[in-house]
């Protein structure tokens, strides 16, 4: 098996100088949520009201993409590209709208985080 080399996505705080939007929404999925739903017109409109006061972190998006693609490498020959999928952004979604239905499932922002520490983000 081959592990991915650990990938720091952390960016640091959030300042006036350093505010990055995508890097921002990335590392504050509470933030995502409330710009979705239209309670903040972005997530400077967030950092400026609030964010600066909590101090609240960003990641570095572009490393992340990277990290997305080589653990999408890792994984390629477990994926099986017969069964019915959509592909978006590179990312495979093998929900089909029969499964949602059966299961029940609500459709939603893609708000997953996971604050992996070294020896969990080899084994991903």
């Amino acid at each position: 098996m081959v592990l991915l080399e650990p990938l720091q996505m952390d960016a640091g705080l959030a300042t006036y100088e350093t505010f990055d939007e995508a890097g921002y929404l990335a590392a504050n999925e509470d933030v995502a949520r409330g710009v979705a739903v239209g309670g903040f017109k972005n997530g400077r409109d967030h950092f400026d009201q609030f964010g600066h006061r909590e101090m609240r972190r960003q990641r570095k998006v572009a490393d992340l993409r990277d990290f997305r693609q080589k653990k999408l490498e890792h994984f390629r020959a477990c994926i099986d590209e017969s069964l019915p999928h959509i592909k978006i952004d590179g990312k495979y979604n093998f929900l089909t709208e029969r499964m949602r239905e059966e299961l029940r499932i609500s459709p939603t922002v893609n708000v997953s985080y996971a604050d992996y520490d070294g020896e969990h983000l080899e084994f991903v």
